[in-house]
């Protein structure tokens, strides 16, 4: 799942609301985890995972890809569930 929003809707929470909405769905829906994996240098977007609990955590050698730079957050239901 990627968040893609026109500069001039940035910054009013859509975005978090958004993702929000999403997790809530898919762990009511059996999923026990999510994760994302943004480009280190893209700070707004690591900034809302964080605000919304996730944790930043080594890269998964599955998941890396050869010549990208990459970043691994992941938030697991119980923590959404302990501030959700």
């Amino acid at each position: 799942m990627d968040i893609k929003l026109f500069p001039f809707a940035r910054g009013k929470g859509i975005a978090a609301q958004g993702l929000s909405y999403a997790l809530e769905e898919a762990f009511q829906h059996g999923a026990t985890a999510a994760w994302v994996d943004p480009d280190p240098k893209n700070t707004k977007a690591i900034s809302l995972y964080k605000r919304l609990g996730f944790v930043e955590k080594p890269l998964p050698d599955h998941l890396r890809y050869d010549g990208f730079e990459q970043a691994f957050f992941e938030l697991t239901e119980t923590a959404w569930r302990a501030t959700h």
